[in-house]
Formats: structure tokens, C-alpha cells, sequence
């Protein structure tokens, strides 16, 4: 991303983020003030540890099911903190980390992202949504992503040919349903407009096979979240995604073969290939995904999401040697030793 697209970025969510922190501590009563920011417009962007410190706040409070997320380490975290705007939420006074999540810009310009094949697309993605484990606050993911998406669609308001993409595992229950509270919260408060909201759709799914046939993980969600405001519309149908175990069956198989099923409703287009190193990346475009509202969709993951918990790597970079590299954008940046 260039700088000054970072920088305009960043501003458009920072602005939204001072609005966000004053509504959020309205019903506060979990305990201090609440911050939310982007990292590198803050105080802590000054700390010469902050990139160790978000690498180990991924690591230490990701322990769910490692599918979920890929967590980041300190080589790719001081990757994102150079080159993407950082959402976080703190306590007032205090430099912990209590939420975080990773806004990027990407095009389909030249090399196309397979996980997302639309020709020619400018993108935004929200990823690496993640709250402290044992923190008292209530709702910090749902406030991140409501944040994230206003954001963005303040960006959109100048560059209108940008899109929001989130991918989401298909069993991911609790960050798919911050994102439903989070357009929810839109709607109801009137933050893109009175009696609008950001329409928000499953556009597909995609698979990632290696070069055995196998699958190497489970189906993935493709969301797309329309950033030009429309007037709220609810005539959409309730749709369910009941995932389970079959019996005899590899468990990514079976959860392909109810996604997809659930899905053909919404009419499945054509497959579309691409790469990713060794592996091939299947994406199952839907012909008509306003069909599949994701404000009216349900999860039921039925155990299918149990026994596959993520263990902490202790790699924070603590032991990195030498200068570390700014990532404050901020005119006034002094490092703090």
C-alpha cells in the first residue's frame, strides 16, 4: 500500500474510531475508559517493543481452533504494521492491547487474488479481528469490525470503485457473528445514513487443495460488504448453515458438501481456479448472493469446529537485534526508548 493511500485510510478510520470510543463507553460498565484507534496514529505507535507487543498478543490470545486464523508471527505482524492501518482498542492510560484487527487494500490488477477472482477488483479486507481472552470488556470484535466498515465506506465516498472483502472460515461462529452485530449496530444507529445500511452478502465460498487431491483446510467464506449506503431492506429470507459430522466422511469434505448444497440456492456460477504456490484455490462464486444476507444468516457448527485448538508459539521477536523499522505516521514521531 502506498503511503499516502495508508495515510487516508488510516485518517477516515481514526475519525470514525473517536466517534466509536465516545459510544462505546456510553454503556460502559465493565471497567476503565475504552480507546480505539488505529496503532499508528497513536502514542504507542512511539514504543520501540509495540510490533513485539502486537505479535504477542496475537499469539498468546489466539487458542481456538487454528483453522480460524492464521496468526501472525513477528516477521509478518512488523509486515502488517508498516503496511496496513491497525485497529486496537486499549484501556485509557494503559499501552495493553485489548483488540485488534488488520485493514488491507489489495487489486486485481495484473496478478489476480485467487481467494477473491473478481477481475479488475480495488479491495478492502478486515482480517486478524481478535479480542484479549480474558478481558471483562463486552463487544470489543463487534466495535472493531462497526469501525472498520463506516471507515471504509467514508474512503469509498471518494474512491467509490472500492469494495470490502472478508473471508471467514464457515465455522467461524463468533467472528461472523461480530460482523452481524457490527451491521446491525449500522443500521440501527444511523452511522451511514437514517434508515440506511452497508448491504452485506455471501459472494462465495473457496476451497484450498494440495497436490494430492486433499483438502488442506475447511471451506472458507467469501463476504462482500457493499460500502455506498442503501436504504435497509428486510425482505430477505432466514438462511441456515447447519454444519455436522459425518460418519466415515474426512471432516472438510462434509463441510464442503453442506456449504455447498445450502448455497446452490443462491445459484452456484461456475468454478474458478487459480494458484497459491503448490496448492490450487477452488472459488464458488454465487450468481445471486443478495439471496444470502448475512444479517439473516445462522450458524449451527455442531462439535465440527472442537479439537483443533492453536498452541502458542512464544515467537514475538523479542530477541530482534538492531534498529526497529517506524511505523508511527505521525509528523511529530519521537521514539520512545
Amino acid at each position: 500500500m502506498e503511503r499516502v493511500q495508508f495515510k487516508e485510510i488510516a485518517d477516515d478510520i481514526q475519525f470514525v474510531s473517536r466517534r466509536a470510543t465516545k459510544d462505546y463507553n456510553i454503556g460502559n460498565r465493565s471497567g476503565k475508559k475504552v480507546i480505539f484507534e488505529v496503532l499508528q496514529l497513536s502514542s504507542l505507535a512511539n514504543k520501540r517493543d509495540i510490533v513485539m507487543d502486537v505479535a504477542e498478543f496475537y499469539d498468546v490470545n489466539w487458542l481456538g481452533n487454528k483453522d480460524f486464523m492464521h496468526s501472525p508471527n513477528f516477521e509478518t505482524t512488523l509486515e502488517n504494521c508498516r503496511s496496513y492501518p491497525i485497529i486496537i482498542a486499549r484501556e485509557e492510560g494503559s499501552n495493553e492491547i485489548l483488540a485488534g484487527a488488520i485493514i488491507k487494500y489489495d487489486k486485481n490488477n495484473g496478478k489476480t487474488n485467487p481467494y477473491f477472482p473478481v477481475k479488475h477488483a480495488k479491495y478492502l479486507s478486515i482480517t486478524g479481528i481478535l479480542s484479549k481472552k480474558d478481558t471483562n470488556y463486552k463487544g470489543l470484535g463487534k466495535k472493531i469490525y462497526e469501525i472498520g466498515l463506516v471507515g471504509a465506506s467514508r474512503y469509498t465516498e471518494k474512491h467509490p470503485e472500492t469494495k470490502m472483502m472478508i473471508e471467514i472460515d464457515c465455522r467461524n461462529k463468533p467472528s461472523f457473528y461480530a460482523l452481524r452485530r457490527a451491521l446491525n449496530s449500522i443500521r440501527q444507529k444511523n452511522l451511514v445514513g437514517t434508515e440506511h445500511e452497508l448491504p452485506a452478502k455471501i459472494a462465495g465460498y473457496y476451497e484450498i487443495i494440495n497436490d494430492e487431491g486433499d483438502m488442506v483446510e475447511a471451506p472458507t467464506l467469501v463476504l462482500e460488504v457493499e460500502l455506498a449506503s442503501k436504504q435497509i431492506d428486510n425482505s430477505q429470507e432466514e438462511n441456515f448453515l447447519s454444519f455436522s459430522r459425518e460418519k466415515g466422511v474426512p471432516l472438510f469434505v462434509s463441510l464442503r458438501k453442506t456449504l455447498h448444497s445450502r448455497l446452490e440456492s443462491c445459484g452456484l456460477s461456475a468454478t474458478v481456479e487459480g494458484k497459491d504456490g503448490a496448492n490450487t484455490v477452488r472459488y464458488y462464486p454465487l450468481d445471486d448472493p443478495a439471496k444470502c444476507s448475512i444479517i439473516k444468516t445462522r450458524i449451527r457448527r455442531n462439535g465440527t469446529d472442537l479439537g483443533n485448538d492453536r498452541i502458542p508459539t512464544g515467537e514475538h521477536g523479542r530477541g530482534f537485534i538492531g534498529p526497529m523499522p517506524r511505523i508511527s505516521l505521525n509528523d511529530d514521531y519521537t521514539r520512545e526508548e
